[in-house]
């Protein structure tokens, strides 16, 4: 499977046979191209790739393409796939508005809390699938009872809310300055603020595509405000760049605390 990010670089995975019905489908709804492996020189550049990964609702993960792959990349679908390629091409130029437009529009009328004891009815958030495999997504806090809030998913699922504990979500950074309602232990690998983010910590960090999927993400470097993460999980996969305030905060004691 293989298309471009929000910013047109090209991403790209491979799928095992198990997965193939499932990797179309989720071509299909992230605008990329799925192309079998029937030829020798396809399945031998597709050995090459790193592995994909599609989570049992259907997301798919689909890596960057290693540098050195660019050009395999091409001589495969040009131009005996040229439809395959134009679609590339018009996504990769087109994507980057419409994507981030349609998120500035899906975002009218929530609001970001400063902090975790401020999450109220109607905050958007980051929440964790059933699975923390697959990654995190944005939620809108449908109602809020002490520590315990119900929300539902942001991007338009006919799934049932559901519940999670406050301190088990993440908070994307607001416009006005956080007011966080504890101190944290600086030997944690979580920050307390975005002002707080260096090298080692462990942030939350969107990946580049239509699915607005949040993933773990180790931070390498931090110069001024433009951050060099690595995927915590996907170690191998290429480095990705974040301004600050495009990164979300994991709570710096995410260990849900005894209730009566």
């Amino acid at each position: 499977m293989y298309g471009p990010s929000e910013d047109g670089r090209p991403r790209a995975g491979r799928f095992n046979g198990r997965e193939a019905e499932a990797a179309i489908k989720a071509a299909a709804a992230m605008d990329m191209v799925a192309l079998e492996a029937k030829e020798p020189a396809v399945r031998e550049f597709a050995l090459k790739l790193p592995a994909g990964r599609i989570s049992k609702t259907g997301r798919g993960f689909v890596p960057y393409l290693p540098k050195g792959l660019h050009e395999g990349l091409k001589s495969l679908t040009s131009p005996s796939d040229a439809s395959a390629k134009i679609k590339y091409a018009a996504a990769a130029a087109a994507k980057g508005d419409v994507v981030k437009a349609a998120v500035k529009e899906s975002t009218k009328g929530l609001w970001l809390p400063t902090s975790w004891d401020k999450i109220g009815v109607g905050a958007l958030v980051l929440a964790q699938d059933d699975d923390p495999k697959d990654g995190w997504w944005q939620a809108i806090v449908v109602d809020a009872k002490a520590d315990v809030v119900t929300l539902r998913w942001h991007n338009g699922t006919s799934r049932r809310p559901f519940s999670r504990h406050k301190i088990n979500l993440g908070l994307l950074q607001p416009s006005e300055k956080p007011t966080l309602a504890f101190k944290a232990d600086p030997a944690s690998k979580y920050p307390a603020n975005w002002a707080a983010i260096a090298v080692n910590h462990t942030v939350l960090a969107k990946e580049d595509g239509p699915m607005q999927q949040w993933w773990e993400a180790t931070v390498r470097t931090m110069k001024s405000d433009a951050a060099t993460l690595s995927w915590r999980d996907y170690p191998s996969l290429p480095e990705l760049h974040r301004p600050r305030p495009a990164l979300a905060l994991l709570h710096p004691m995410p260990v849900k605390p005894k209730t009566a």
